[in-house]
């Protein structure tokens, strides 16, 4: 956002969107029920995708050493679960969750979950099966077996693979 505007500052804006004390859940949710109104659609659809961030260090929220997809490998990483809406009217991101690995919510972390601050309740597990959606991904493997054992849906659902996949 700081970029697109005309003297933006990356850092301030990276300060004002982190560090400030505005409540996003509010933004969120109004952004949502706009969402409804302006590309909704019967045929609309609604994505749910992971997305791993590496890092160097292990003190930021969440990180650890798990597989990482940006890299294609294990590596010291953050996890995220994004959703978005997208219809012939546009598409746009309607929320987001930080994966925390388990070990995060053991009382060896206590210390540093109250250094970084996490006070909500973050998903713990496999990030997508808590939107009680499809849990088959690239990171989960390519295999059509995993593709088998999703369960199935009134609707469609978009599964994210590898080029190499063959799909039936």
């Amino acid at each position: 956002m700081a970029r697109a505007l005309k003297g933006g500052n990356v850092q301030a804006m990276q300060q004002f969107t982190s560090a400030s004390s505005w409540q996003d859940a509010v933004i969120i949710r109004t952004h949502q029920r706009e969402v409804g109104t302006t590309l909704g659609r019967k045929d609309g659809v609604i994505i749910a995708d992971g997305c791993d961030f590496p890092k160097q260090g292990d003190n930021s929220v969440g990180v650890a050493h798990q597989h990482c997809g940006a890299l294609g490998k294990t590596a010291n990483c953050q996890a995220g679960v994004f959703l978005a809406y997208a219809s012939e009217l546009g598409h746009t991101r309607l929320d987001r969750r930080l994966y925390m690995p388990e070990h995060w919510f053991s009382t060896e972390y206590a210390a540093l979950r109250n250094e970084c601050d996490v006070k909500e309740i973050l998903l713990c597990g496999n990030p997508l099966r808590h939107l009680g959606l499809a849990t088959t991904s690239q990171s989960s493997g390519s295999k059509s077996q995993h593709r088998s054992r999703t369960p199935c849906y009134p609707t469609a659902i978009g599964l994210g693979c590898a080029k190499a996949t063959t799909h039936r």
